[in-house]
């Protein structure tokens, strides 16, 4: 869920740590991890913690040389910490409930409109592709861009199915 490296903590992240980090002898849900050797692999520690039980936080603050732990379940805690106690220095801190978790964290947005995106159908499985023909030319042969700036308008008389054109230049505003 919440599972970062971070050196300092944000004021959200500190408000929700503050209760959090209060040490407790009773067993709970959150294991407190203090002292830490600088040459400690976060990914290690987290693996190391995870095989106890799902993890719903791992913080660990690496400034501080300190990893909170909140397992899903406070058995897990417990295991863990009887297992690691001898090896780490470990506290057990104020257990925290999922609805203090959740208060304490960003949600996503509500679903008030689902917009389903679809890619384009796919082609009958007859359908042969073709080159496509360029594009038709209606200007009269030999006609050249001067043409155009030298008059206001131009006026091109459509032919068999194409359309009339007029083609203006823009006013000169300075003037």
């Amino acid at each position: 869920m919440g599972h970062e490296d971070s050196p300092i903590l944000s004021e959200e992240e500190n408000e929700m740590m503050e209760g959090i980090m209060e040490s407790t002898t009773t067993p709970s849900n959150v294991l407190i991890f203090y002292n830490l050797d600088a040459s400690i692999d976060k990914e290690m520690l987290e693996k190391e913690c995870a095989s106890f039980g799902v993890i719903r936080v791992f913080k660990f603050i690496k400034l501080f040389r300190k990893a909170v732990v909140v397992f899903e379940r406070a058995e897990d805690a417990e295991r863990c910490f009887d297992t690691m106690v001898t090896m780490w220095n470990i506290e057990f801190g104020m257990p925290i409930t999922d609805e203090e978790l959740r208060a304490k964290q960003l949600l996503p947005p509500p679903n008030e409109k689902t917009f389903l995106i679809s890619p384009p159908c796919s082609p009958p499985p007859d359908w042969k592709g073709g080159r496509e023909h360029p594009p038709e030319n209606v200007f009269p042969p030999g006609f050249t861009i001067q043409e155009l700036t030298d008059k206001l308008y131009m006026v091109y008389e459509g032919e068999n199915e194409n359309p009339k054109i007029i083609v203006q230049r823009p006013l000169d505003l300075a003037n």
